[in-house]
């Protein structure tokens, strides 16, 4: 934990333009996986650098720290993009409600995960989940656009 620290620190600390972190948590026991994103989010407010944090299953305190995130689903479906707060309401608008006294992260990692064991429940899944990349994909389509006819480069926001 102080060695994972004293790493995010030393990179923060160089003024980066953006700050990549893939699971900076992992292997670390949730005490010490709090003090990480806690020094993260400390030093990337006082520098002003966007931070880029891959978490899986953060616990609910972590999860409050965070102001937006990107739910992936299998397939690299993108099934939400926003922010944290408004994210319950988004899912609940599609008929998803977050269970009270839920982790909301937890939940959302529910939304978009297969039982592979399961055959039909497997297909149950699959179905929930293209439901959410296709709700989103609408949601977004005219937020989002091409900078060209036929580009394969990255999407860019529309301003309005």
């Amino acid at each position: 934990g102080e060695r994972r620290r004293l790493s995010v620190a030393v990179e923060l600390v160089t003024k980066p333009k953006v700050f990549l972190a893939d699971e900076p948590t992992t292997g670390l026991d949730s005490s010490q996986a709090q003090k990480v994103v806690d020094l993260i989010v400390r030093l990337a407010r006082e520098r002003r650098v966007p931070c880029i944090l891959t978490l899986h299953q953060p616990r609910a305190s972590i999860w409050k720290k965070l102001d937006s995130f990107i739910l992936m689903a299998p397939g690299g479906n993108m099934c939400y993009m926003g922010e944290r707060k408004a994210a319950t309401r988004y899912f609940a608008n599609l008929g998803y409600v977050c269970p009270p006294e839920t982790n909301p992260a937890e939940f959302f990692i529910d939304l978009v995960s297969i039982d592979t064991e399961d055959p039909i429940q497997a297909k149950k899944d699959m179905k929930r989940i293209n439901h959410l990349a296709s709700a989103f994909s609408k949601v977004n389509k005219d937020n989002y656009r091409l900078p060209y006819r036929g580009a394969t480069a990255p999407a860019t926001p529309r301003h309005k």
